[in-house]
């Protein structure tokens, strides 16, 4: 498995989600993880988060938001790197 390079904005979108369970869409997330609450740089990271395997979106679940893609939610990986993080 490839190792993906987690930065520190990265890392708190991941504890994010892992506090919370899910937020109900990308914007939500990118307002608490951009910088100055920017939705521009907030989504950037989530992307890098969504392509690295670490968030997914989930457009099943019962709290996503009714016009979004789906609620984000953390994937196994995300998960895994979470515990390392905690115990590392």
């Amino acid at each position: 498995m490839k190792r993906v390079r987690v930065g520190h904005k990265m890392h708190f979108a991941l504890r994010v989600i892992g506090v919370c369970g899910h937020l109900p869409s990308k914007a939500e997330l990118a307002r608490w993880v951009g910088p100055y609450r920017s939705l521009r740089y907030g989504y950037k990271i989530i992307d890098r988060c969504l392509s690295a395997g670490l968030l997914a979106l989930d457009p099943y679940h019962p709290g996503r938001s009714h016009n979004g893609l789906g609620a984000v939610v953390l994937t196994d990986a995300g998960r895994r790197r979470l515990e390392d993080a905690k115990h590392g």
